[in-house]
């Protein structure tokens, strides 16, 4: 099925991983970009030339070998990206609230991998 419209934008990629600190330190160094954001439970990266902000959490259930990565697609309003991703294929998962007063909407793609969709940053994130 072909989308009609853009539904939203990649914002950034996120890690769930065992050791979340860890992780962010050798993707710092990597990319050479600093720590932007630090919180208990999130580490995020200061974004890079692609402007893509690379976050870092501990994860919250069982994991493959290989780890787990999400991509996050910000979206200007949660019901309109939703209606947009699901005409365009994508299923509904669930919703998760990793930070109060913040919603994330999982969604599946047509082959099963999950993504976020989320809303902009609050003002002076």
């Amino acid at each position: 099925m072909a989308a009609t419209g853009r539904a939203g934008w990649l914002r950034g990629i996120v890690f769930d991983c065992r050791d979340h600190e860890a992780l962010a330190d050798f993707w710092s160094t990597v990319l050479d970009v600093g720590i932007y954001k630090e919180l208990p439970g999130w580490k995020e990266l200061a974004p890079g030339k692609g402007n893509v902000v690379l976050g870092f959490q501990p994860a919250t259930g069982a994991l493959a070998p290989q780890g787990r990565i999400r991509l996050d697609v910000e979206v200007d309003d949660l019901d309109e990206g939703q209606a947009a991703l699901e005409a365009a294929g994508a299923t509904f998962v669930r919703s998760v609230h990793f930070t109060e007063g913040e919603e994330h909407r999982i969604m599946a793609a047509p082959e099963g991998n999950e993504f976020n969709i989320v809303l902009p940053f609050p003002e002076g994130w």
